[in-house]
């Protein structure tokens, strides 16, 4: 995996806005499919609204390139939350699920680490 970005967003209302344009920003250099940059604005989104309404701090964006696709990791610096407790609010989790091809949550006492992998 070979990192192609790092990016922290303040903790601020234009913090979703400008995680998604960078994703955006770097993926258009893999790929310039309208619908795999929309579906990454769609996931980067989701993953930075849930980093910005459960942690505290700036948020950490970073994109990597796979063998297959396009990785992206947001980390907040929130407290460990019941995971299930996260899914139920709202639709953000079951968007990353529909259109990722692989995501995963790693839950902690001090951060949240949510990443999701597009195919290119």
């Amino acid at each position: 995996m070979e990192i192609l970005g790092k990016h922290t967003v303040p903790r601020a209302a234009s913090a979703v806005r400008d995680g998604r344009r960078e994703v955006q920003r770097i993926a258009e250099v893999f790929t310039a499919d309208t619908d795999v940059l929309y579906d990454l604005g769609v996931l980067t989104s989701e993953a930075v609204t849930n980093a910005y309404l459960h942690g505290t701090g700036g948020i950490d964006v970073t994109v990597s390139r796979t063998i297959r696709g396009i990785r992206v990791e947001v980390r907040d610096h929130g407290c460990e939350h019941d995971q299930a407790d996260r899914r139920d609010n709202g639709r953000g989790l079951t968007a990353i699920r529909v259109l990722s091809t692989r995501w995963g949550m790693e839950m902690g006492p001090h951060e949240t680490r949510l990443w999701f992998e597009v195919a290119l």
